[in-house]
């Protein structure tokens, strides 16, 4: 329902009036669930399939969607576990513990794992460290490996355990590549040292981790293809590839092939320059693309939030990092994008604008050096892009850097040529 408004409101009225239009009596009370007001204007309740549909119909109504259950992660570990916030801590006792867990559904690679900023391992240590290895130091020159498949694992081996490749005969897959389902590389590392790992996508849409040795991640369509290859060829095997950029040569991929990687916190917690954007902004891109007040009104509360006539030329002009534009096929351009930066890294600061080049089209940036003298300070600059006539479904990509030889913030670029 959007957000709250700022005059004197009860948030659980005004939703019990609304699921009375569409129910009757006061099955209406019965059916609201909870009333949202805090970060947003909304409400949960019981309804069918038409109700939902009439609810949807109604004005005021942004969206209707059904609820989802999510698990619980392992920032819930310490109420699992049945740990207060009150609980007296003791640091001489808590030091130079050595913590030992067996459990065979950990991931040693996970981030809760990471010994970054602890000191060195206690005294008292007596275990190993196994090291993986990286996919950017491994030097394959061409060999193929052999594809052991999970049944090669002992007989002694549980249903469970064997699906994950957890008790594997290392005798077996040693310098080879292990196929089977949902599996703990590091686990199965540490168990048979092979070569590399192809395994199943988990079906409840887990994220992918780094594994500390070659791994790859396939489809269930995927993977029974190669699965279909193991068993109808007498000597399976695969080979490992030398590591590629992300973005390939050709420009048709581009920035729309990958998303924006692996978070690096500390160059997150330190970007030097950021582009601020308020909600005046979002508001006035909104009206730009031809929203008018009623439906703005059901996002922003606000009554005539659109005071000039939309113009969706000017909806690049959001204060984002990416700069992407559409152009008209076959026909010359010329395109401008105003953007304001703000100094949130070194006080007394310069940057200097790199362009990544593009043959296919020319890029200016003016200014081309930003001089800062104090945090928080704002400047403003302008890209430029020219082109000459491009077929249709062209998609061309380029970057901007801003950097002061220690922060360097990069804005992709990608200009979309269609009829």
């Amino acid at each position: 329902m959007g957000t709250l408004p700022k005059t004197p409101y009860s948030p659980t009225s005004h939703h019990l009036s609304i699921l009375q239009q569409i129910f009757d009596g006061i099955q209406a009370n019965n059916s609201l669930i909870h009333s949202y007001k805090r970060s947003f204007n909304g409400f949960a309740a019981m309804l069918t399939n038409q109700q939902k549909k009439k609810l949807t119909r109604m004005e005021g109504i942004v969206s209707v969607f059904p609820s989802r259950i999510f698990q619980t992660l392992t920032t819930r570990s310490w109420d699992f576990l049945g740990i207060t916030e009150s609980v007296k801590r003791n640091h001489i006792t808590e030091s130079n513990v050595v913590v030992g867990v067996i459990d065979s559904g950990i991931w040693p690679e996970s981030d809760s794992f990471n010994d970054q900023g602890f000191g060195p391992i206690p005294k008292k240590w007596k275990g190993t460290c196994v090291g993986g290895k990286s996919i950017n130091s491994f030097m394959s020159n061409g060999t193929k490996f052999p594809i052991a498949k999970k049944n090669n694992d002992p007989k002694e081996c549980s249903n469970d355990e064997a699906n994950i490749c957890n008790c594997l005969d290392s005798n077996l897959v040693k310098g080879k590549i292990i196929l089977c389902g949902q599996i703990s590389s590091s686990v199965a590392y540490d168990i048979g040292h092979p070569i590399g790992v192809i395994e199943e996508e988990a079906e409840n849409g887990l994220p992918a981790f780094v594994t500390p040795l070659p791994s790859l991640t396939l489809s269930s369509v995927d993977y029974n293809v190669v699965t279909s290859y193991t068993k109808t060829t007498k000597d399976p095997n695969a080979e490992i590839m030398k590591t590629q950029p992300l973005k390939g040569s050709k420009d048709e991929i581009g920035e729309f092939a990958y998303g924006s990687g692996h978070v690096n916190p500390v160059q997150a917690i330190d970007p030097g320059l950021v582009y601020d954007i308020f909600k005046e902004d979002y508001v006035q891109m909104l009206c730009n693309l031809g929203y008018g007040n009623k439906a703005v009104k059901l996002i922003t509360g606000e009554n005539n939030a659109c005071h000039q006539a939309p113009n969706r030329s000017l909806v690049r002009n959001l204060n984002y990092p990416t700069l992407a534009t559409k152009v008209q096929s076959w026909i010359s351009f010329t395109i401008n994008f105003n953007r304001t930066v703000t100094n949130v890294g070194h006080a007394s600061s310069t940057y200097k604008a790199k362009i990544l080049p593009n043959p296919k089209i020319n890029i200016t940036v003016a200014p081309k050096i930003l001089s800062f003298k104090s945090l928080n300070e704002k400047q403003s600059f302008i890209v430029t892009i020219t082109g000459g006539k491009l077929p249709s479904q062209t998609v061309l990509t380029s970057s901007l850097v801003w950097s002061d030889g220690t922060h360097n913030v990069r804005s992709p670029i990608v200009v979309q040529a269609s009829n």
